[in-house]
């Protein structure tokens, strides 16, 4: 038996250009052992509708994930720069 992964992303909250996820995840060792974990992601996109910022938190700091998507959904987009600003 091989290990095995599936992932749910659930809870999903979208403000100005930044999303809030619940991503869970849950694993099957190829002894049959299950093990799943919770993630909440941060994410925010440029104006141009680029990712511009990827925030990871485990599932006990779910607060400052809540204080940092505040936090970003409050500021303006950024702009992308650099040499891969489509």
């Amino acid at each position: 038996m091989r290990n095995h992964a599936r992932r749910c992303t659930r809870g999903n909250s979208v403000q100005n250009n930044v999303v809030l996820l619940s991503h869970e995840q849950v694993s099957t060792m190829s002894e049959g052992n299950e093990y799943s974990w919770v993630r909440f992601i941060v994410g925010a996109m440029s104006s141009r509708g680029r990712i511009s910022r990827v925030d990871y938190f485990p599932d006990d700091r779910w607060l400052d994930a809540i204080a940092l998507f505040d936090q970003l959904a409050t500021k303006p987009p950024t702009q992308t720069t650099g040499p891969h600003s489509w």
